[in-house]
């Protein structure tokens, strides 16, 4: 549909972004939009790689939650198995997201957010903590055409948009 936007969230090492609107990317002047990692959801959190605070990178990137963690085994590892803390360590982290993905569909009101990257490899239950992190902040009306599903492409997501990307820019 002409009116239709897409979030993609590619959660990684960081978390990275696309926003297509009307089945076209939207890039912005600048080239930078969507850039969700650096959206500050704390601003008294702690400091970002890129110098500000309380990004989603702070707090719900693959790195941020092994940070958090700091446990012997590997974090989806612990998560998987049902490991208390591992659990609640994933749960904020989600939750974390969730309320940052809120800010961005009360501004575009998408059809579809679409979670890639390495820790959307948590899996379904990790999906369904984002989501309900982001109908708690977002007004009903807003998600109600709304969904939030894991990306087809998986943890390649990123990686095959941006090739996508690159082969149109060369044709």
């Amino acid at each position: 549909a002409p009116d239709a936007a897409m979030l993609l969230a590619a959660v990684g090492t960081g978390i990275g972004g696309a926003i297509t609107l009307g089945g076209k990317l939207w890039r912005g002047r600048s080239g930078a939009a969507g850039e969700l990692g650096n959206m500050s959801v704390d601003r008294r959190g702690t400091t970002c790689w890129c110098g500000r605070r309380g990004c989603l990178n702070t707090v719900s990137s693959g790195v941020a939650l092994e940070q958090t963690w700091g446990g012997a085994r590997p974090l989806r590892e612990a998560w998987l198995a049902g490991d208390a803390r591992a659990v609640e360590v994933v749960r904020e982290g989600a939750r974390a997201l969730g309320h940052g993905l809120a800010n961005a569909v009360q501004l575009f009101a998408p059809t579809l957010i679409a979670l890639g990257g390495g820790v959307a490899e948590y899996g379904e239950a990790w999906r369904a903590e984002v989501e309900a992190a982001v109908r708690a902040e977002t007004f009903p009306e807003a998600m109600e055409h709304c969904r939030v599903e894991l990306a087809r492409a998986g943890y390649e997501a990123g990686a095959l948009g941006a090739a996508r990307l690159a082969a149109e820019a060369v044709s």
